[in-house]
């Protein structure tokens, strides 16, 4: 039986920020029952169960958290690897593994094409992951080569700063504080602090931006009411519209956004959300994939990615 170590991994990893089967398929972008098959078919390679699953939420075995840091070796060892023998098959094709947080814009193609034009016998894998908590062990083991979202900090990972990522209030027209005929309200902290009570449409648990979205009512001790959770910034958004409540989200997000609907939009200050963007690598990565983050980064702020 072949098993796909790194998607074992990376179930066994989601179950720390995931209360079920279904919530990790749906932040690793894959079908529950695939999930459930891939589970499946690594008990009965291993012969122990990883994960209680008739419990919610569920939990990671004894057995597979010893699968699990097994596995974290294997493939960071493969990787790193992978990586030191880069320098010395230069002249084949190679594959940069990039790992980014939503949302891209409709600049994307255009990065790409510039990196394969700039690095031409170099392959570009991109995996979308939903959270970041994670990302750090995922550079520092070479599970990934690029991270590009939260601005990460530590001994083993190199991070260049990019731009502090610019969030919107996302007000429906059944809020107190909507008002009909406009599109943005100026931010107010009166308006703002009238929030308090509303139902909000929440990202997941797990997201780096829904942590600091949920310390921003606290610190300014607004109340909200978590009425709906959902996986992406668009579907929060266009739930929020319909009525489900408040959310915020990231100025990208409103290029996917039917302009005709009826909401408001309230840009929050800058101060107010550490939203700080980077991209990372490994810090003994080499000089050939720090050449290719370096590009990727100075692309990335060139497009004006944040605004």
């Amino acid at each position: 039986m072949k098993l796909d170590e790194e998607l074992v991994f990376k179930i066994l990893e989601s179950t720390k920020y995931c209360k079920s089967i279904s919530e990790i398929a749906t932040q690793l972008y894959l079908s529950q029952p695939y999930i459930s098959q891939v589970l499946k078919n690594a008990e009965a390679y291993y012969k122990v169960k990883l994960i209680n699953r008739k419990t919610i939420p569920i939990s990671i075995t004894p057995a597979g958290e010893q699968v699990r840091n097994g596995l974290l070796k294997i493939i960071s060892d493969r990787n790193e690897i992978n990586a030191n023998l880069r320098p010395f098959i230069a002249s084949k094709e190679d594959t940069i593994k990039i790992a980014y947080t939503p949302i891209w814009t409709k600049q994307q193609g255009k990065i790409i094409k510039q990196l394969q034009n700039e690095f031409p016998h170099t392959k570009f894998f991109l995996q979308k992951v939903f959270t970041s908590n994670t990302s750090y062990n995922l550079i520092a083991n070479h599970i990934y080569d690029i991270f590009w979202g939260r601005y990460l900090k530590g001994n083993e990972i190199s991070s260049k700063f990019l731009y502090r990522q610019i969030a919107y209030l996302i007000i429906p027209k059944n809020s107190a504080i909507y008002q009909r005929g406009v599109r943005e309200i100026s931010f107010s902290k009166a308006k703002f602090n009238q929030l308090n009570g509303s139902n909000l449409v929440a990202l997941e648990n797990g997201s780096w931006f829904q942590e600091a979205v949920n310390h921003l009512f606290i610190d300014n001790g607004i109340k909200v009411n978590q009425s709906i959770t959902v996986n992406d910034f668009i579907g929060a958004v266009e739930l929020a519209i319909q009525g489900f409540g408040i959310t915020i989200t990231l100025a990208n997000t409103l290029n996917y956004i039917d302009s005709s609907l009826e909401f408001n939009y309230m840009k929050l200050p800058l101060s107010s959300l550490n939203l700080d963007t980077g991209l990372s690598i490994s810090r003994d990565a080499p000089i050939q994939l720090q050449n290719i983050a370096r590009s990727f980064a100075d692309l990335i702020i060139k497009t004006g990615w944040q605004n």
